[in-house]
Protein backbone atom coordinates (compact mmCIF):
# COMPACT_ATOMS: atom_id res chain seq x y z
CA UNK A 1 0.00 0.00 0.00
CA UNK A 2 0.71 3.49 -0.47
CA UNK A 3 1.81 5.92 1.99
CA UNK A 4 -0.62 9.04 2.81
CA UNK A 5 1.77 11.22 0.69
CA UNK A 6 1.69 9.09 -2.48
CA UNK A 7 -2.13 8.84 -2.41
CA UNK A 8 -2.89 12.55 -1.71
CA UNK A 9 -0.84 13.73 -4.64
CA UNK A 10 -2.64 11.14 -6.63
CA UNK A 11 -5.96 12.32 -5.78
CA UNK A 12 -4.99 15.46 -6.94
CA UNK A 13 -3.99 14.73 -10.72
CA UNK A 14 -6.74 13.68 -13.21
CA UNK A 15 -6.34 11.35 -16.53
CA UNK A 16 -9.47 11.31 -18.79
CA UNK A 17 -7.78 8.39 -21.29
CA UNK A 18 -7.25 5.68 -18.52
CA UNK A 19 -9.74 3.53 -17.18
CA UNK A 20 -10.44 4.71 -13.67
CA UNK A 21 -9.43 1.20 -12.17
CA UNK A 22 -6.16 1.48 -14.18
CA UNK A 23 -5.29 5.00 -13.20
CA UNK A 24 -5.63 4.31 -9.78
CA UNK A 25 -3.98 1.10 -10.13
CA UNK A 26 -2.16 0.47 -6.40
CA UNK A 27 -3.92 2.88 -4.85
CA UNK A 28 -7.56 1.24 -4.78
CA UNK A 29 -9.09 -1.33 -5.59
CA UNK A 30 -12.33 -0.96 -6.49
CA UNK A 31 -14.59 2.05 -7.43
CA UNK A 32 -17.59 2.61 -7.34
CA UNK A 33 -19.76 5.84 -9.29
CA UNK A 34 -22.12 7.17 -7.03
CA UNK A 35 -24.68 9.76 -9.39
CA UNK A 36 -25.75 12.50 -7.60
CA UNK A 37 -29.36 12.45 -6.76
CA UNK A 38 -32.44 14.03 -8.49
CA UNK A 39 -34.39 16.53 -5.84
CA UNK A 40 -37.86 17.26 -4.68
CA UNK A 41 -37.96 20.63 -4.41
CA UNK A 42 -39.06 21.25 -0.71
CA UNK A 43 -37.67 24.71 -0.08
CA UNK A 44 -38.46 28.03 -1.54
CA UNK A 45 -35.54 29.67 -4.27
CA UNK A 46 -34.82 32.08 -1.64
CA UNK A 47 -34.30 30.21 1.44
CA UNK A 48 -30.78 28.14 1.57
CA UNK A 49 -31.32 24.80 3.51
CA UNK A 50 -27.72 24.11 4.23
CA UNK A 51 -27.98 27.57 6.69
CA UNK A 52 -29.67 25.12 9.00
CA UNK A 53 -28.89 21.60 7.76
CA UNK A 54 -29.21 20.08 10.71
CA UNK A 55 -32.83 20.22 10.47
CA UNK A 56 -33.74 20.83 6.62
CA UNK A 57 -31.55 17.30 6.30
CA UNK A 58 -34.46 15.24 7.53
CA UNK A 59 -36.82 16.71 4.79
CA UNK A 60 -34.69 16.16 1.84
CA UNK A 61 -35.94 13.24 -0.59
CA UNK A 62 -33.68 12.27 -3.68
CA UNK A 63 -35.08 10.83 -6.75
CA UNK A 64 -32.89 8.20 -8.25
CA UNK A 65 -31.56 8.30 -11.97
CA UNK A 66 -33.88 5.31 -12.63
CA UNK A 67 -37.14 7.19 -11.62
CA UNK A 68 -36.13 9.94 -14.43
CA UNK A 69 -35.75 7.66 -17.03
CA UNK A 70 -38.66 5.84 -16.24
CA UNK A 71 -41.04 9.08 -15.75
CA UNK A 72 -39.19 11.18 -18.90
CA UNK A 73 -38.55 8.19 -21.24
CA UNK A 74 -34.82 9.22 -22.00
CA UNK A 75 -33.45 5.54 -22.96
CA UNK A 76 -30.72 5.26 -20.69
CA UNK A 77 -28.53 6.26 -17.86
CA UNK A 78 -25.19 7.87 -20.58
CA UNK A 79 -28.01 9.54 -22.82
CA UNK A 80 -29.20 11.04 -19.36
CA UNK A 81 -25.73 11.60 -17.90
CA UNK A 82 -25.10 13.73 -21.28
CA UNK A 83 -28.07 16.00 -20.92
CA UNK A 84 -27.56 16.71 -17.55
CA UNK A 85 -24.16 18.00 -18.62
CA UNK A 86 -25.91 20.16 -21.84
CA UNK A 87 -24.59 22.93 -21.33
CA UNK A 88 -21.26 22.21 -20.30
CA UNK A 89 -20.84 20.04 -23.70
CA UNK A 90 -19.19 21.14 -26.93
CA UNK A 91 -21.86 21.32 -30.00
CA UNK A 92 -21.39 17.59 -31.18
CA UNK A 93 -22.38 16.51 -27.96
CA UNK A 94 -25.17 18.84 -27.82
CA UNK A 95 -26.70 18.28 -30.80
CA UNK A 96 -26.82 14.51 -29.54
CA UNK A 97 -29.31 14.63 -26.95
CA UNK A 98 -31.06 18.24 -27.70
CA UNK A 99 -34.43 16.32 -27.38
CA UNK A 100 -33.22 14.95 -24.44
CA UNK A 101 -32.26 18.34 -22.57
CA UNK A 102 -35.51 19.81 -23.31
CA UNK A 103 -37.53 16.95 -22.32
CA UNK A 104 -35.46 17.40 -18.95
CA UNK A 105 -35.81 21.34 -18.58
CA UNK A 106 -39.40 20.68 -18.89
CA UNK A 107 -39.24 18.25 -16.36
CA UNK A 108 -37.18 20.00 -14.05
CA UNK A 109 -40.06 22.52 -14.00
CA UNK A 110 -43.17 20.62 -14.42
CA UNK A 111 -42.50 18.20 -11.46
CA UNK A 112 -40.88 20.25 -9.22
CA UNK A 113 -37.55 18.82 -9.15
CA UNK A 114 -34.02 20.07 -8.70
CA UNK A 115 -31.20 18.96 -10.97
CA UNK A 116 -28.26 16.98 -9.47
CA UNK A 117 -25.15 18.77 -8.50
CA UNK A 118 -22.64 19.08 -11.48
CA UNK A 119 -21.38 22.22 -12.03
CA UNK A 120 -21.03 23.39 -8.77
CA UNK A 121 -18.39 20.86 -8.06
CA UNK A 122 -19.27 19.57 -5.09
CA UNK A 123 -20.45 16.39 -3.55
CA UNK A 124 -23.85 16.41 -2.79
CA UNK A 125 -24.12 17.05 1.32
CA UNK A 126 -26.43 14.24 2.14
CA UNK A 127 -24.44 11.32 0.25
CA UNK A 128 -21.75 13.00 2.66
CA UNK A 129 -23.49 12.60 5.68
CA UNK A 130 -24.66 8.83 5.52
CA UNK A 131 -20.71 8.54 4.36
CA UNK A 132 -19.67 9.96 7.70
CA UNK A 133 -22.26 7.88 9.77
CA UNK A 134 -20.87 4.86 8.33
CA UNK A 135 -17.52 5.46 9.31
CA UNK A 136 -18.41 6.66 12.64
CA UNK A 137 -19.51 3.31 13.20
CA UNK A 138 -16.87 1.40 11.78
CA UNK A 139 -14.68 3.30 14.32
CA UNK A 140 -13.27 6.33 12.72
CA UNK A 141 -12.77 9.42 14.57
CA UNK A 142 -11.15 11.11 11.87
CA UNK A 143 -11.19 12.13 7.97
CA UNK A 144 -9.05 13.87 5.53
CA UNK A 145 -9.99 16.40 3.02
CA UNK A 146 -7.87 17.30 0.32
CA UNK A 147 -8.45 20.75 -1.82
CA UNK A 148 -8.36 21.16 -5.42
CA UNK A 149 -5.12 21.35 -6.44
CA UNK A 150 -5.14 24.59 -8.27
CA UNK A 151 -5.65 25.88 -4.83
CA UNK A 152 -2.16 25.53 -4.18
CA UNK A 153 -1.34 27.00 -0.92
CA UNK A 154 -4.26 24.27 0.65
CA UNK A 155 -2.58 21.77 2.48
CA UNK A 156 -4.77 18.33 3.06
CA UNK A 157 -7.01 18.71 6.45
CA UNK A 158 -7.60 16.45 9.00
CA UNK A 159 -11.05 16.53 10.49
CA UNK A 160 -12.08 15.28 13.75
CA UNK A 161 -15.66 13.49 13.38
CA UNK A 162 -18.72 13.04 16.46
CA UNK A 163 -22.30 12.62 15.61
CA UNK A 164 -22.75 16.03 16.95
CA UNK A 165 -20.45 17.74 14.16
CA UNK A 166 -21.62 15.42 11.25
CA UNK A 167 -23.60 18.02 9.73
CA UNK A 168 -21.07 20.96 10.28
CA UNK A 169 -18.30 18.26 9.12
CA UNK A 170 -20.59 17.46 5.27
CA UNK A 171 -20.94 20.91 4.35
CA UNK A 172 -17.04 21.56 4.85
CA UNK A 173 -16.67 18.52 3.23
CA UNK A 174 -18.64 19.00 0.42
CA UNK A 175 -16.70 21.21 -1.83
CA UNK A 176 -13.30 19.71 -1.05
CA UNK A 177 -11.64 17.60 -4.10
CA UNK A 178 -11.54 14.61 -1.80
CA UNK A 179 -12.82 13.00 1.46
CA UNK A 180 -10.49 10.24 2.53
CA UNK A 181 -9.87 8.12 5.71
CA UNK A 182 -6.65 8.00 7.23
CA UNK A 183 -5.96 4.37 6.54
CA UNK A 184 -7.00 5.24 2.72
CA UNK A 185 -10.21 2.22 2.73
CA UNK A 186 -12.62 4.69 2.22
CA UNK A 187 -12.71 7.81 -0.38
CA UNK A 188 -15.39 9.60 -2.12
CA UNK A 189 -13.57 11.58 -4.94
CA UNK A 190 -14.67 14.49 -7.57
CA UNK A 191 -13.80 12.98 -10.86
CA UNK A 192 -13.22 17.13 -12.14
CA UNK A 193 -15.12 20.00 -12.66
CA UNK A 194 -18.82 19.63 -13.68
CA UNK A 195 -19.53 16.03 -13.25
CA UNK A 196 -23.31 14.66 -12.11
CA UNK A 197 -21.18 12.11 -9.94
CA UNK A 198 -18.76 11.09 -7.84
CA UNK A 199 -16.38 8.31 -7.24
CA UNK A 200 -16.81 5.93 -4.04
CA UNK A 201 -12.68 4.54 -3.99
CA UNK A 202 -12.23 1.38 -1.78
CA UNK A 203 -9.57 -0.92 -0.63
CA UNK A 204 -9.92 -4.31 1.24
CA UNK A 205 -13.84 -3.68 1.30
CA UNK A 206 -16.10 -3.98 -1.70
CA UNK A 207 -17.40 -0.62 -2.88
CA UNK A 208 -20.63 -2.08 -4.65
CA UNK A 209 -21.53 -2.95 -0.99
CA UNK A 210 -20.49 0.36 0.63
CA UNK A 211 -22.85 1.83 -2.22
CA UNK A 212 -25.35 -0.55 -1.26
CA UNK A 213 -25.13 0.41 2.47
CA UNK A 214 -25.12 4.33 2.25
CA UNK A 215 -28.33 3.62 -0.73
CA UNK A 216 -26.34 4.99 -3.18
CA UNK A 217 -27.40 4.29 -7.16
CA UNK A 218 -24.80 4.35 -9.51
CA UNK A 219 -22.58 1.57 -11.17
CA UNK A 220 -19.10 -0.48 -10.30
CA UNK A 221 -16.72 0.38 -12.80
CA UNK A 222 -15.18 -2.07 -14.80
CA UNK A 223 -11.38 -2.55 -16.25
CA UNK A 224 -12.73 -0.72 -19.17
CA UNK A 225 -14.81 2.07 -17.63
CA UNK A 226 -13.30 5.74 -18.04
CA UNK A 227 -13.92 9.25 -16.04
CA UNK A 228 -16.21 10.06 -19.58
CA UNK A 229 -18.04 6.63 -19.35
CA UNK A 230 -21.41 8.14 -20.53
CA UNK A 231 -19.31 9.62 -24.18
CA UNK A 232 -19.21 7.56 -27.04
CA UNK A 233 -15.87 7.25 -28.91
Amino acid sequence: MTNNLDINKKLGEFNFDKPILEFYKRYFQNCFVVFHPFYYKVFADNYNPLDKFNLTYPLTERITWGEIIKRTKISDIKRLALAITHNACNSYHQSLVKKEHEILSSFYKFANIVEPYWDEDKIPEDLIVSFLELLMKSGYREIKVGHWPEIADKKVDVIKLTNENKFESALRCANQNFIITTDNKYCLKLPYHDFPYTFLLTNEVSAAKVAADLNYEGFLADNKTEVYWYLDK
